[in-house]
């Protein structure tokens, strides 16, 4: 039984018509007005959490959560058309990111403060590209991005602006926003630097489309626009209702706190988590010619879970790819495109302080619900097939320095030291990312003026905190 605090005006009112201890049709009306009135309109909160409280101990799995209305109207959208001249939304943030250089624009000192946390500068003036070197990103993480601004330029002939920027190709935003604020003289604006990840709140990077777009061979991944096509195909050999009913996740269990405290999910053998978790060993992979890393062969649960290592981790569109209802631990850093994405629309979202608890409550509730758990799958699916495809990944980079390069106060001149970088340059392992023969896109999406990116922040936010309080009360 749901258990009622306060009884509404108008069951106050209806009820002055009753007369205690008798039973009439009036006191069968009065229960009736009040039982909708909490059903249709109660605090969504407070009916939750008091389902919670009172549901038996057999019940305390999740089984019992439903979906906000919002969340299904939202799940319906998500899977239904949508019009190509709006940009997607992920591409508000582009002006957020920005926001620190609105009024003061970028002076050449501004880009010489962000030169010590970057490992490369890109200059590139009248459609030439030009790359100065200051650290050796990981792998080849610098190439590939290179790489993809090539083939921007080759997409977008004679839209890409000059630009003058630095880059820092780790896994850890860098401009802190506690450092850089206008009431401190001297500490505003924040620099200028370029990255593949930033925080909620907390930091001023620029961010960027990470190099694995255009291919990651050392982990043997191909270009985004293969390698989901490849993931897309492997998924449809296993129906969302026919696969392991359980979380899975694999990756390297060495890499940050969040994993160590995942793997100790399956460790436990006195609790059933409905949770399984590899180590991923990539030498070993390598040896064995990347035999049990194919990502399209990894889509066989019905949960996958993302969580982070030390830093951002590059794998979030792969998990999502796979069409399974994805389980993400509450992250501390987000990409480009992840920013836009909805709890309980396009992913679950899991207590980073409740790992354990908090999977089990969402795979129960998911085999409970399997038509809404499978939607969210799918809702994220189609996600990567309509607004992550590479065409809006060059347009997401072309709108983003076209509005960096009007912030400019400066001509951008190609330093000395400097190297012309063209598609002979010798990039590597570039052989499937070759500049398209066939037609490009004849227009560029246009940015939707009324996306608001805190809404954006608040639903996610949001997402967390609900499932805090559900799987601390469970």
């Amino acid at each position: 039984m749901v258990k009622f605090t306060a009884i509404s005006p108008l069951s106050r009112t209806l009820s002055k018509f009753s007369k205690p201890g008798i039973v009439t049709v009036t006191t069968i009306i009065v229960t009736l007005f009040f039982v909708i009135e909490q059903a249709v309109n109660w605090n969504y909160w407070t009916w939750t959490l008091s389902s919670q409280n009172s549901a038996s101990a057999s019940d305390s799995s999740g089984s019992f959560f439903r979906l906000q209305k919002s969340d299904q109207e939202e799940l319906q959208r998500c899977l239904s058309p949508n019009s190509e001249a709006h940009c997607p939304s992920y591409f508000a943030w582009i002006e957020n990111d920005l926001a620190p250089w609105k009024e003061t624009g970028i002076s050449q000192q501004n880009l010489q403060d962000a030169r010590s946390k970057a490992d490369f500068r890109v200059v590139i003036v009248n459609g030439t590209l030009y790359m100065e070197r200051y650290n050796k990103c990981f792998e080849t993480r610098d190439d590939f991005t290179l790489w993809g601004l090539l083939m921007l330029l080759e997409e977008y002939p004679g839209m890409v602006p000059d630009v003058d920027l630095m880059f820092n190709c780790g896994d850890w935003p860098l401009v802190f926003r506690a450092e850089h604020q206008p009431e401190k003289n001297g500490s505003w604006p924040p620099p200028p630097l370029f990255l593949y990840c930033t925080s909620r709140g907390e930091h001023y990077d620029i961010v960027f489309p990470d190099w694995s777009y255009w291919g990651w061979p050392e982990v043997n991944i191909l270009p985004w626009s293969l390698e989901k096509e490849k993931i897309f195909s492997g998924a449809k050999k296993l129906d969302w209702s026919h696969r392991q009913p359980i979380a899975f996740w694999k990756g390297n269990y060495d890499m940050g706190p969040a994993r160590a405290d995942l793997v100790k999910c399956t460790a436990n053998n006195s609790q059933n988590y409905n949770l399984v978790t590899h180590h991923q060993d990539w030498f070993t992979e390598r040896e064995h010619n990347f035999n049990n890393s194919d990502l399209s062969k990894q889509c066989q649960h019905r949960y996958k879970i993302y969580v982070q290592g030390g830093g951002w981790s590059v794998s979030f569109k792969y998990i999502l790819a796979c069409g399974s209802t994805v389980l993400q631990i509450e992250p501390m850093f987000q990409e480009f495109f992840a920013r836009s994405l909805t709890p309980f629309v396009h992913f679950w979202p899991v207590d980073r302080d409740n790992i354990c608890n908090s999977t089990k409550f969402a795979v129960d509730w998911g085999n409970a619900h399997p038509k809404e758990a499978a939607a969210i799958g799918d809702c994220a699916k189609s996600f990567l097939d309509k607004e992550l495809s590479m065409d809006f990944v060059y347009q997401y980079m072309l709108h983003l320095l076209q509005e960096y390069g009007k912030l400019l106060k400066f001509r951008p001149v190609p330093p000395p030291e400097a190297q012309r970088m063209t598609l002979e340059s010798g990039l590597p392992g570039h052989e499937l990312t070759l500049p398209r023969n066939g037609p490009r896109p004849q227009k560029v999406c246009t940015l939707a003026g009324n996306i608001s990116v805190d809404k954006m922040l608040s639903k996610q936010s949001e997402g967390y905190k609900r499932i805090k309080l559900l799987t601390e009360a469970s």
